[in-house]
């Protein structure tokens, strides 16, 4: 019988933990920082027009939270820059088009597998990055990515093949829902996901309720 089991927790949960862990590492810095510059806390509150209890709470950790803009300003009264970005990441909510697809992606393909979902893409904490499911047997491992709306072709393949890479995947699928815009979008605009994701939901799917591994990346529309 297929099992579908969860490796990942709650993605807002491990952002909280993640950002902490970032917090504490850049308060750990900044005091080293204004140890190493013979700065007193007195002269850094001067410099931010605070008060020096403010800073031994920072230094501290005696603040819940700090907030990114005193915490910017506190590195750069040490002389530091504290950089605040974003990039890629793997944790997302999900909508209910999205559990839905990956519902009828499991359903679709047997019980010949044994299915992890939201799975990480490495061991490091910094990395946010998870495989929206994996499909398990002797013979090797899939990745799947579940998109209930196609946008931008590029876009949308480039991270899936990037985490296949990573984890050393057999093969990725991109199960997409089976809609008229989607179809469309595949129809006019979908060459960058033909070109990596050549083979067609059929043969993807065939291989997959044999419990063959599928000849190569493919799309599935459900």
């Amino acid at each position: 019988m297929m099992a579908v089991m969860s490796v990942r927790q709650d993605p807002l949960v491990e952002a909280r933990r993640r950002a902490e862990r970032q917090v504490r590492a850049a308060l750990e810095d900044a005091r080293a920082a204004r140890m190493s510059r013979g700065l007193s806390m007195v002269d850094v509150a001067t410099a931010m027009g605070c008060s020096r209890q403010l800073i031994g709470l920072l230094e501290a950790g005696g603040l819940e939270d700090p907030g990114a803009v005193e915490l910017v300003r506190y590195c750069a009264a040490v002389g530091l820059d504290l950089p605040l970005r974003t990039f890629p990441g793997g944790a997302r909510l999900r909508d209910v088009g999205q559990i839905r697809l990956l519902t009828r992606f499991f359903g679709a393909v047997g019980d010949e597998w044994a299915i992890r979902t939201e799975v990480p893409v490495s061991q490091d904490p910094r990395d946010g990055r998870a495989v929206d499911a994996i499909l398990s047997r002797t013979c090797g491992r899939i990745g799947v990515e579940a998109i209930t709306r196609l946008t931008d072709g590029q876009a949308q393949s480039r991270p899936a093949l990037l985490k296949q890479a990573a984890l050393g995947l057999h093969a990725m699928v991109i199960a997409v829902s089976d809609t008229r815009h989607n179809r469309a979008a595949l129809a006019e605009g979908g060459a960058p996901f033909r070109a990596s994701f050549p083979i067609a939901s059929r043969a993807v799917l065939r291989a997959l309720r044999r419990g063959e591994l599928p000849p190569g990346n493919g799309i599935v529309l459900l």
